[in-house]
């Protein structure tokens, strides 16, 4: 064999290596990525069918609520990760300024005082934080 031979064969080894390296990477981050929308998805997946259903969302209206959806999860998760115990009141403050954002973001105005009433059923009647 000539060394040009085994130089060559070293590169398309290594060449091939680093391309299933590469696509193992990949998968593996979009598998995480799914795993991620699936969960923030699957905790708001009927308040959000909901709200578009009992308030005929536009496309970007339910856009909206989606990011807010997904940001609220987020902000759930850090605090989670950060341990929940002692922060109720911080949870109830982070659920009541999302229902506030969604409230004025997402719902028609002609239909806030309808949403209002659904957030006091949901709470019976004692404060916004319940629906979300």
């Amino acid at each position: 064999m000539s060394p040009s031979f085994q130089t060559r064969a070293w590169i398309v080894c290594l060449a091939g290596v680093c391309f299933l390296a590469g696509f193992a990477s990949g998968v593996l981050r979009e598998r995480r990525g799914f795993d991620r929308v699936a969960r923030a998805e699957g905790a708001f997946a009927a308040y959000r069918e909901r709200l578009v259903r009992d308030f005929d969302l536009s496309p970007e209206r339910e856009r909206w609520l989606g990011m807010l959806l997904e940001s609220y999860q987020q902000q759930l998760e850090q605090l989670e990760s950060r341990g929940l115990a002692g922060m109720q009141d911080e949870v109830v403050e982070l659920g009541d300024r999302y229902n506030d954002w969604i409230r004025e973001r997402v719902i028609p105005a002609s239909q806030r005082q309808r949403f209002d009433l659904m957030l006091g059923a949901a709470a019976g009647g004692d404060g916004a934080s319940a629906a979300l």
